[in-house]
């Protein structure tokens, strides 16, 4: 038994044993504890892998539950056999708490990596099974999951809601306030273990060490910042509006935000909100006005979503958030995505063109003409961003420069004024490259996700070790310096680690790992990092460090195309 504080080393015996706990400590100085272990006190927990035994199902699920023992979450199996396992957990967690030996973070067993997060009055567990060859997601990626999962919650409801429901009534059902946000969640944990994802295009946000958003690219950077300069132009002209966001299905365009550090959007947030909202339908010609939380930015407080289509810009819509919940600012939302829209050349359905064409001076009419032209050249750019085979062809030409089988690159671009071009202080965290896919090898999607968490984590953290990670874990929370980061701290080290990690490395480096016929490398510099996977047998370790820096150095050349911003 090991704490992210002291050592420890102990055991727990099956079902008809009993528990022996050995500490090397004396209990009042134990804390975080990681319980491993051995081949034959697994038998305990098998009943987890025959509750959900279908070779058809993906291998990580995910439990919420109650302090009061009621199961509000779970992404596959059978409720019942489900709500045992959770009674079986609470029962080991008690048993932990009454020796006065702290929280159980995770347990490590022969078949699965098992991860809890404990917030307030419920328990979130993610339990992912081992592959015949022993490969397993890491602990750290598991609780990231879990992070963003707990985002998901609280996006919908916010942190006071759930803590006065269910400290007032235990056996509320939560699923009743998650309403379509739950089907939300499982898309979000099905594209977090993105081998497993039926998903058309399956996102490489999530790979590495996650967080980066998704965007639509290649656009030439004048589109973009001419998109950039109407955003922030309609934009300022309301108080309220605090962000503005053009995006496709979950990818984004565009998008501006507040010049204040404290106060721009984490990678992590702007991802579960591009989730909900494709989940949102929006019909052309309407809009939608709905209360949302961002965990990063407030756990206990709402912001106010107002979207609508961009005429049809392949399914583009238009996401202005507010500080105000009123009617009047729902009419002056209206007021700014008209305008938005009629800076791009969109006219209303209802308009009368030729009428309104006699009305016009000379000049107006040629900026009419101009606005259309550019919509035209918009609509081609996008065509071609959108367009699945030659995106294909564009990674693959990447690929092949540096003899790469798969590549995923994290760049922290800086926020910067759309007409000035002066930086914030912030920077916003993107990811470029293809879909996970081997088709052609003969390797598995799951290894290489695999893969790149563990060299995410020596980057991070320094080591793979567990309470290496659980100590890191333990000083994000103690060096929050405002008290607004207290909760958010305490709740989600995990995507403070790999945000903070990125931001603030100087010093390249570049590690690798040897797995049969394959190398698997990570290269971190200034404000990105990159993992790739390479044949070992056409490069050696010096060779792949040379490939993957030209690539490197080729897709920041291309920064400007990759990035987004601004500021208000």
């Amino acid at each position: 038994m090991n704490s992210s504080s002291k050592a420890h080393t102990g055991s727990f015996h099956d079902c008809n044993a009993d528990r022996n706990i050995e500490t090397a400590q004396e209990a009042d100085e134990r804390s975080n504890i990681f319980i491993s272990y051995s081949k034959s006190d697994q038998d305990q927990y098998d009943t987890i892998r025959q509750t959900t035994s279908n070779t058809q199902l993906p291998s990580t699920n995910y439990l919420i539950y109650t302090d009061a023992g009621k199961l509000l979450f779970f992404r596959y199996g059978d409720e019942a056999g489900l709500a045992t396992i959770s009674g079986l957990f609470q029962t080991l967690s008690a048993v932990i708490n009454d020796e006065n030996l702290g929280e159980v973070h995770c347990i490590n067993t022969v078949t699965s990596n098992i991860v809890f997060m404990s917030v307030g009055a419920i328990t979130l567990v993610a339990i992912a099974y081992k592959d015949c060859d022993g490969q397993c997601d890491t602990v750290d990626n598991l609780r990231l999951q879990l992070e963003c999962l707990y985002s998901g919650i609280i996006f919908t409801m916010t942190d006071v809601i759930q803590y006065m429901v269910l400290r007032n009534d235990p056996q509320f059902d939560l699923i009743f306030l998650l309403g379509s946000a739950n089907q939300t969640l499982k898309c979000i944990m099905n594209d977090m273990n993105c081998f497993e994802s039926q998903s058309s295009r399956k996102s490489c946000c999530w790979i590495g060490g996650g967080g980066g958003v998704d965007i639509i690219s290649p656009i030439p950077t004048e589109v973009r910042n001419y998109t950039s300069t109407i955003l922030a132009r309609e934009c300022s002209k309301n108080n309220s509006i605090i962000y503005g966001i053009l995006s496709i299905g979950k990818r984004i365009f565009n998008i501006i935000q507040p010049h204040q550090i404290g106060q721009q959007l984490s990678p992590f947030d702007l991802n579960i909100l591009m989730y909900f909202l494709d989940t949102q339908i929006v019909i052309p010609d309407s809009e939608l006005w709905f209360p949302i939380c961002l965990p990063r930015l407030s756990q206990s407080a709402f912001v106010n979503c107002f979207q609508c289509c961009i005429g049809e810009l392949f399914g583009m819509r238009l996401t202005l958030i507010s500080q105000q919940p009123s009617l009047e600012e729902f009419k002056s939302l209206q007021s700014t995505a008209n305008a938005i829209k009629s800076a791009f050349g969109i006219t209303p359905k209802s308009y009368d063109n030729d009428c309104q064409e006699k009305m016009l001076t000379k000049k107006e009419t040629k900026i009419n003409h101009w606005r259309k032209r550019f919509l035209t050249y918009l609509s081609s750019c996008l065509k071609d961003a959108l367009d699945d085979e030659l995106q294909k062809e564009m990674m693959q030409n990447y690929c092949n420069m540096s003899c790469l089988i798969h590549f995923t690159f994290r760049y922290a671009v800086p926020i910067r004024h759309c007409k000035s071009r002066a930086e914030s202080d912030g920077r916003l965290i993107q990811s470029f490259g293809p879909q996970l896919s081997v088709e052609g090898y003969n390797l598995s999607e799951k290894k290489i996700w695999i893969m790149y968490q563990r060299l995410a984590l020596r980057l991070s953290v320094g080591t793979e070790s567990v309470e290496d990670t659980l100590n890191m874990y333990d000083s994000i929370c103690g060096n929050s310096v405002r008290d607004v980061d207290t909760a958010i701290t305490r709740n989600m080290p995990s995507q403070i680690l790999h945000e903070t990690s990125l931001n603030d490395r100087v010093i390249d480096e570049f590690l690798y790992i040897t797995d049969g016929d394959e190398l698997y490398v990570a290269q971190r510099g200034r404000h990105y990092d990159f993992y790739a996977v390479l044949p070992k047998a056409l490069s050696s370790v010096a060779d792949a460090k040379i490939l993957c820096s030209t690539l490197v150095e080729t897709l920041l050349h291309k920064s400007d195309d990759l990035q987004f911003m601004s500021f208000l």
